[in-house]
């Protein structure tokens, strides 16, 4: 058997979170004509969204609460234009939460689009203590999602005991979010609409343990949102934790 592939690692993330962390304006030319952004977070006020285009970019850029915070990569990749990583920010050393983030770059390697989600549900853990630096293709998230397509149920014995969650979407109603443990698991799956959905992996890098991806989903064929998602397996690759976060700001995008 052939040894996995070492995927190539993020090169415009990195800059871009120390310039912002650092300067946040100076981040104003790293941004494409045309430029558009989605990122949804959820925190003790709830589960919300920023998204738009450059005059929002801003008013997100003047409401943040910036002072001595920074952003860490824990897991990303490059494939061709898209870059997607897994990390967490702190404040002053102390950690705030964790996050993922897609870019999508144009041919002058600016950013086109931004694509975060963000959650503090698991708080001070360290999703990639165990990450060895090397970065391969992800292996149990593909698996895990290709059965939550065909058989929904069959997802419950790949969960580890004390198994964590959060899903955080939007859609026309508003932003919504399902988190907890195994219970609440089982009410998420209940509520779902599952007929003929299927997600659809771009990107999907693998460090340790740990595992993101950055894709879509359709219903018959027709493309109903992208989403991120992270996963921390346990030490019989068994789901420990994930979260997902999903928007319909760039459907279309990927026909």
């Amino acid at each position: 058997m052939s040894a996995p592939t070492t995927l190539e690692a993020p090169r415009f993330l990195p800059v871009y979170f120390d310039t912002l962390d650092e300067r946040a304006l100076d981040a104003l030319p790293m941004l494409a004509p045309g430029f558009r952004f989605s990122f949804l977070w959820s925190d003790e006020g709830g589960a919300r969204e920023f998204t738009g285009g450059l005059d929002e970019f801003h008013g997100y850029l003047d409401q943040r609460q910036a002072e001595g915070q920074r952003h860490h990569i824990d897991v990303g990749t490059r494939e061709g234009q898209v870059e997607v990583v897994l990390g967490h920010t702190t404040r002053y050393g102390a950690r705030l939460g964790n996050f993922t983030f897609a870019v999508w770059l144009d041919a002058e390697g600016r950013a086109e689009r931004l694509f975060s989600g963000r959650t503090e549900r698991f708080g001070k853990v360290d999703i990639a203590a165990d990450t060895d630096g090397e970065t391969t293709p992800a292996s149990l998230l593909p698996q895990f999602l290709g059965t939550l397509d065909e058989r929904p149920m069959d997802v419950l014995p790949m969960l580890a005991p004390g198994m964590e969650f959060a899903v955080l979407w939007s859609d026309e109603s508003g932003v919504h979010e399902f988190a907890g443990e195994l219970d609440e698991y089982h009410g998420y799956l209940e509520q779902r609409e599952p007929e003929g959905q299927l997600h659809h992996l771009a990107v999907t890098p693998r460090s340790g343990r740990t595992e993101v991806t950055l894709g879509y989903t359709t219903r018959y064929g027709a493309e109903l949102g992208t989403f991120t998602m992270w996963v921390q397996a346990d030490d019989q690759e068994r789901v420990q934790r994930f979260f997902a976060g999903r928007t319909l700001s760039f459907s279309g995008i990927w026909s």
